[in-house]
């Protein structure tokens, strides 16, 4: 099953991923968390449910020094890709290993051009897992349809 979470920009979609994670206590996946500076946001990090790891995943242009041997780009931020990788394999190890619910945090635009966590998407809704994503609620329509996701949960989330 399919589970859509869904709000506006800062409604509150990564808090109910991580609430849902602790208070179910079962599964894995991966949420964001964003990172301000001086009011600005800085970027954003990756946070693993399972080991609470935190690392750094987004870093806005006015911040970015570097940081990152290989980095792509959405919007005005670069993106760690060594990361993505490694998000890449570790929820394709949760798949192989029967992990359920995987939590995936945030789908957007970038997965609706076939780049992000398109290809790992494309085999979390293959496999047939229990999973739960963050899609903003404009994009959730078109999600639901580039994934052709015929039987899913949606979960409005309005902070």
């Amino acid at each position: 099953m399919v589970t859509i979470v869904t709000g506006k920009v800062n409604a509150g979609k990564s808090t109910f991923l991580l609430q849902h994670y602790q208070k179910h206590g079962k599964g894995d996946g991966f949420i964001s968390k964003k990172i301000l500076k001086d009011e600005k946001t800085f970027g954003f990090a990756s946070i693993r449910l399972s080991t609470k790891e935190e690392k750094p995943w987004m870093i806005h242009d006015d911040f970015y020094h570097n940081e990152f041997v290989h980095s792509g780009r959405i919007g005005p931020y670069r993106v760690n890709l060594d990361h993505l990788k490694e998000i890449e394999n570790a929820i394709g190890t949760m798949i192989a290993r029967g992990v359920h619910p995987i939590y995936l945090d945030e789908i957007g635009r970038l997965e609706l051009s076939g780049k992000g966590y398109d290809a790992i998407l494309r085999k979390l809704f293959a496999s047939h897992l229990d999973i739960i994503i963050a899609v903003r609620e404009d994009l959730t329509p078109l999600v639901i349809e580039h994934y052709r996701l015929a039987d899913c949960s949606i979960i409005p989330v309005n902070q």
